[in-house]
């Protein structure tokens, strides 16, 4: 689907003054969140985390009520040796 589609649709939608939108364009803004120091085994196995039980969390915890998740969270083990992750976020 392309921007014109979606401007017009837009512009034939009833509660919406087609007049007020000068111009359509998509945001350049891109947005990220990075958690450092997540444990890479889920507690008491030796399974190790991934997006799904990230996505539960953060739906659980109050911080992330009004923020959309745009991608599934990355999951990255910082080392070999150690037992932590980073988890990357688009937002």
């Amino acid at each position: 689907m392309d921007l014109q589609t979606i401007e017009r649709y837009v512009k034939n939608t009833n509660h919406i003054n087609s007049d007020a939108i000068k111009m359509s364009y998509l945001s350049q803004l891109k947005s990220y969140l990075k958690i450092i120091d997540v444990s890479y085994l889920m507690e008491n196995t030796n399974t190790p985390i991934n997006s799904s039980v990230i996505e539960t969390i953060l739906k659980n915890n109050y911080i992330f009520n009004n923020v959309l998740i745009v991608l599934k969270p990355h999951v990255i083990k910082m080392s070999s040796k150690l037992d932590m992750a980073i988890v990357w976020l688009d937002i």
